[in-house]
């Protein structure tokens, strides 16, 4: 539209500002951006004139270069708040570092990964995230990589904020210009902590798969002799002119023969384990009667035993014969950690985990376990230090414990022995 004196002007009324600034004569093109209007762009002055077609198609050419500039512009804000908003839903950790390592962005999933805040970080290189896990070489081989213009990809065992390793998958890679020049690093990193536990489950449940192969062919070599040993203390024990007392060592060796023969046909090779036979079970009575069973050696190690029992303890729904299985196994293992003697304590109290169950500790003041053994208790044939067994028997009781639906836990604080903590659920409904 061209204006040649907007005083006689009656195809529109002048608006408030071109009156403020006394303009006269106008002329007025639309901005285009591929086919459509993106705006108005004006050029006016305080005096009559005419615009010439010149003029005319020089103030459209440049109508449409600003507006070409503005949408592309706008576009690039859009595409910005879209990464960003990628950035910050984005479940894998991301961190940006310009070329000297120093940190400029850094995600909520490496914020939730590291326990480290944004604020916290930027400005700083990621050094704080080193775990001593790897050496000098590794770190150089990085900046190798990325000296040379490639990606490097790697598993990386990195520091949580609070001390604790974490275990990521992490690709570093260059974030070039348009002509080559690296202008920043974009780091990605996958947290592996859940995938490394499902496969300790899966390698648990091939342990346990080899443990009852091992069990197969255990059973055919002893099970004869253990059941005639388990008539004949059945028999001794029926023998009323027996003192009570042998008795009674009597009946346990003939509970224990039976179970024995049970735990055995439990583990067969390629045939599922039983079902549990699931009753009320009086764990007092049955850490009694276990403790009873190693009184000689408890006695022959010089091992003191104190205990630290919950009244009124209530009964927990359990397959007896494998329980005491679990506390043989626990207190054995305990005497051989104790090879100069030592003290011996077990608790035993009321514990919710979830729901209502009892957890029962064993303490022994032997030397511990190392950080390094600690994580391969559960390994079936791996045995630390002295131990005398073949390594099987921890493993069998994590097993005998989680099918009841509970817990297993070894720790072992500085100097003061190892810990193993057990849980079991009162009932086994759900």
């Amino acid at each position: 539209m061209v204006v040649r004196d907007l005083r006689i002007e009656t195809r529109f009324t002048p608006s408030k500002l071109l009156s403020d600034h006394d303009v006269i004569a106008g002329m007025s093109v639309p901005m285009m951006v591929q086919d459509r209007v993106y705006g108005v762009m004006g050029a006016h002055c305080k005096t009559v004139r005419d615009f010439t077609e010149q003029e005319q198609e020089f103030l459209l050419s440049v109508g449409n270069v600003i507006a070409t500039v503005l949408e592309r512009w706008r576009r690039e804000e859009t595409q910005l708040q879209l990464f960003h908003r990628l950035f910050e839903l984005a479940q894998d950790g991301i961190m940006l570092t310009d070329t000297k390592g120093r940190l400029i962005e850094w995600n909520p999933a490496l914020e939730q990964m590291t326990g480290w805040k944004a604020e916290e970080v930027i400005g700083r290189t990621p050094s704080f995230l080193k775990s001593n896990k790897h050496p000098p070489e590794f770190y150089e081989r990085i900046w190798s990589t990325l000296g040379s213009g490639q990606a490097f990809v790697s598993r990386f065992v990195n520091r949580r904020k609070d001390a604790s390793e974490l275990l990521v998958w992490e690709s570093i890679s260059p974030v070039k210009d348009p002509d080559g020049t690296v202008r920043f690093y974009l780091a990605i990193l996958t947290d592996l902590t859940e995938r490394e536990r499902m496969l300790g489950i899966l390698r648990h449940a091939e342990q346990i798969k080899l443990v009852g192969q091992l069990a197969g062919g255990i059973l055919h070599e002893i099970r004869n002799p253990l059941i005639g040993i388990g008539s004949l203390a059945t028999y001794l024990r029926d023998q009323s002119t027996l003192d009570e007392t042998v008795r009674n060592r009597c009946r346990l060796i003939a509970q224990e023969a039976n179970r024995i023969d049970d735990v055995l046909e439990s583990y067969l090779g390629q045939i599922p384990p039983r079902t549990f036979d699931f009753r009320p079970c009086d764990l007092l009575a049955l850490l009694d009667d276990t403790l009873t069973l190693l009184s000689p050696k408890l006695k022959s190690s010089t091992i003191d035993v104190s205990t630290e029992l919950a009244q009124h303890l209530p009964m927990v729904e359990a397959s007896q014969g494998h329980l005491q299985q679990v506390w043989l196994n626990v207190v054995i293992n305990a005497i051989e950690a104790m090879e100069h003697g030592g003290r011996l304590t077990i608790t035993m109290h009321p514990a919710t985990i979830g729901k209502d169950g009892v957890s029962v500790t064993f303490q022994d003041s032997g030397p511990g376990i190392s950080p390094g053994d600690l994580q391969r208790m559960s390994e079936p044939f791996f045995t630390s230090g002295k131990a005398k067994g073949v390594g099987l028997g921890l493993t069998i009781s994590r097993d005998i414990i989680e099918r009841h639906g509970g817990q297993f836990l070894i720790t072992s604080p500085p100097g003061q022995g190892a810990v193993i903590t057990l849980w079991l659920p009162l009932s086994q409904q759900a």
